[in-house]
């Protein structure tokens, strides 16, 4: 209610486990589909919700349209199904559709279009009674159908999957199309997301294509992502790649976008800047990986290194695919380097040189999935020192290079500097050395190994 700045969560009619595909509102109502619980609504801002799935399966049913008095939902196995009384009840609506298994819905008035799974669109003109196909010449069976949106007298279908349609336009409701990517260039980029328009100015969102805007009267994109919103750039990597946008949309003049992994972005001056106004900071993070570094929190886990620079209130994920599903260990900093492992999938060390935002791999001496899979880091002076799944390793030259020392054995779970003392944990048993890692003794005695896990 304040433009983002704040949110509050739903009650806990939605506390269990499960997803929200869609979500609709005429402004009275909202209408959400859910896992497990099929089509809910609310009549008082979601305070309270019920379900209404009298005539329609509970299952996945990834869209939901609202035209005039009708509620439209789409199902991925059954097809339209059409209700007139404020979802009390169902009925279906497939007369004239072949490919049952819907994905998108869209439509303004009487003329409904519905995208499905395997690249197919159709078209009612009276209100889902019958259906023709109206699919565009670019789709074909690897297209999934992401969002149908109507923009004034022009129809928007966003496609997404392993074709490359991206996003198509219809000036005549459907009787021909035209691709609307121009200046859209990356083939990786034509996976559309969302649409929207503030005034004469259309917004686009794209997967690993960021968020692009274009006038009403003009035919060429023009991409308005920040640069947090970057993962992955030249010269590391061929081609940069953006935060996946999954949706987007206007309130008045501020424009709101939805990226994976991250989470909402917000704008409002025209997409010119941005500010992240969601934190997805809260599960799958292991303790080792939660280490201040100044003024500034990081938090690893699995898949990502988020940032906060405001004692923990607010969370950032610079660069989240980069880490795909790894899960970050530790850290590590000297200088204006920071380090961090991952300790499975083999993936081993990133670097980055800007405090976080953009990290780079840093495996050379590291020769096998063993020394990969990096458990702890730690440094004494400026060396830096990894216990990896085979033996540990040291680098003095900010990870360009690293080389085994003579640990006795292999797999090293924990690892710590005190001064110029190192202390390892392996096979249940406690290391120490005292003459920079060329010598190493067992000093359990005392400890029961099967009580602690950290160093």
């Amino acid at each position: 209610t304040n433009e983002g700045t704040t949110w509050g969560g739903t009650p806990s009619y939605f506390a269990s486990n499960g997803f929200t595909y869609a979500l609709v509102s005429d402004g009275i109502t909202i209408y959400a589909s859910r896992s497990g619980q099929g089509i809910v609504k609310s009549t008082d801002s979601g305070v309270n919700w019920s379900q209404v799935n009298n005539g329609i399966p509970v299952s996945y049913t990834p869209a939901l349209l609202i035209s005039g008095e009708k509620v439209f939902a789409g199902n991925s196995y059954y097809g339209v199904f059409v209700s007139t009384d404020a979802g009390a009840s169902w009925n279906t609506a497939n007369n004239g559709i072949i490919d049952l298994e819907i994905s998108a819905l869209g439509g303004k008035g009487d003329t409904i279009f519905a995208g499905t799974d395997n690249g197919k669109v159709y078209c009612s003109i009276n209100g889902g009674q019958v259906w023709t196909e109206a699919t565009p010449s670019f789709s074909n069976l690897n297209t999934t159908m992401y969002f149908i949106s109507v923009i004034d007298e022009s129809v928007f279908i966003g496609g997404i999957g392993f074709g490359t349609m991206g996003l198509v336009r219809s000036d005549d409701w459907g009787l021909t199309w035209v691709q609307d990517n121009s200046g859209i260039t990356s083939v990786l980029s034509l996976k559309a997301g969302g649409i929207t328009k503030i005034d004469t100015t259309l917004f686009v969102g794209m997967y690993s294509g960021g968020i692009y805007k274009r006038s009403i009267n003009d035919s060429v994109w023009g991409r308005i992502s920040g640069p947090d919103m970057i993962v992955q750039a030249p010269p590391v990597y061929p081609d940069t790649f953006y935060l996946t946008s999954t949706r987007i949309v206007a309130k008045g003049n501020t424009l709101f976008a939805q990226t994976s992994p991250v989470g909402l972005y917000r704008s409002t001056d025209l997409g010119v800047n941005w500010q992240q106004v969601t934190s997805f900071a809260g599960s799958g993070f292991d303790k080792r990986g939660l280490i201040l570094k100044g003024d500034t929190l990081y938090l690893a886990g699995d898949g990502g290194v988020f940032r906060s620079t405001d004692n923990g209130n607010f969370w950032n994920n610079y660069l989240g695919n980069v880490f795909a599903g790894a899960r970050i260990s530790s850290f590590a900093f000297i200088d204006s380097f920071a380090f961090v492992g991952q300790m499975n999938l083999g993936y081993g060390m990133l670097r980055s040189t800007d405090g976080g935002k953009f990290w780079i791999r840093k495996n050379n001496g590291l020769i096998n999935a063993g020394s990969k899979n990096i458990n702890k880091l730690t440094k004494i002076g400026s060396t830096i020192f990894a216990g990896t799944a085979a033996g540990i390793y040291f680098t003095s030259d900010y990870g360009e290079s690293w080389n085994p020392t003579l640990f006795p054995a292999q797999y090293i779970s924990e690892l710590h500097a005190h001064g110029n003392t190192m202390f390892a944990f392996s096979e249940y048993l406690l290391y120490r050395s005292t003459d920079m890692w060329q010598t190493w003794d067992t000093v359990t005695n005392g400890l029961d190994p099967w009580d602690w896990v950290d160093v």
